[in-house]
């Protein structure tokens, strides 16, 4: 099951030491959102230091104020998976092909496990963004021209 995941930026709740209020943050998020009052909203933000295996993703609540969230300008909601961390972590024999890469994305075909209820070798396409240091750890042979 795919999840979808947006990216926000708010501010959590609450003060720093010295009493001043957090700054705004970046997070990915999931589409669960429970308003909690008093200017407060608690979303779903994504833990990548939490992920266990591929394809799984953990989520962990955050208590935002809710007069500062603002939708990532110009951003679709992207379909997240095991997609993402097979091409992140480059394995041979997961990716397909790539078939453009460019200064600060690739964009790859990927063959990834299907469910019992979707066709046999069912595959996907994403424009991931990428530093240069990343894109060297794909095989030369696999950039098309």
């Amino acid at each position: 099951m795919e999840t979808t995941t947006t990216r926000i930026t708010a501010a959590p709740c609450g003060k720093d030491r010295h009493g001043n209020p957090l700054a705004e943050r970046t997070y990915e998020v999931d589409g669960r959102r429970e308003d909690w009052g008093d200017g407060r909203t608690r979303v779903f933000v994504r833990r990548r230091d939490l992920d266990a295996r591929p394809g799984q993703q953990c989520f962990a609540p955050e208590l935002v104020r809710t007069d500062t969230i603002k939708e990532a300008a110009g951003v679709q909601p992207v379909e997240v998976g095991d997609t993402v961390r097979i091409v992140r972590g480059m394995h041979a024999d997961r990716l397909g092909k790539v078939t453009h890469a460019g200064a600060t994305a690739v964009h790859v075909e990927i063959t990834r496990p299907v469910l019992a209820a979707e066709q046999d070798g069912a595959t996907e396409t994403a424009t991931l963004p990428f530093s240069r240091r990343e894109l060297v750890r794909v095989a030369p042979a696999a950039v098309s021209a």
